[in-house]
């Protein structure tokens, strides 16, 4: 059985002195919620996420069923990544792509 997850947001962290980007991460929701995620990122993390971090991200660990996860680990951890977009005149556009494509 498959399992599908929502990209709810794309975040770039920023070095606080430098402005430099440290880490790109995608806020994820898994829609059963039942499990929490415990890898790197996970709301529990205290070595990643420093205070600096967390003021720049909607960092809220009460919330259920979502988690944090770097780019480099989500295309680690995803077979197929489908985008969908609804047009303005109720139109769809569609399109997904393999993660271990070696064309993409």
């Amino acid at each position: 059985m498959m399992h599908a997850y929502s990209v709810l947001d794309t975040v770039e962290l920023r070095n606080e002195e430098t402005g430099e980007v440290e880490h790109r991460l995608f806020l994820i929701r898994n829609p059963w919620g039942v499990t929490s995620f415990n890898g790197t990122w996970n709301y529990n993390d205290t070595e990643s996420w420093t205070d600096s971090f967390k003021s720049q991200v909607n960092f809220d660990p009460s919330r259920k069923g979502t988690f944090f996860i770097e780019d480099v680990d989500f295309v680690k951890a995803f077979e197929m990544f489908e985008e969908t977009i609804l047009l303005a005149d109720s139109k769809i556009l569609s399109w997904h792509l393999l993660m271990d494509d070696p064309y993409n």
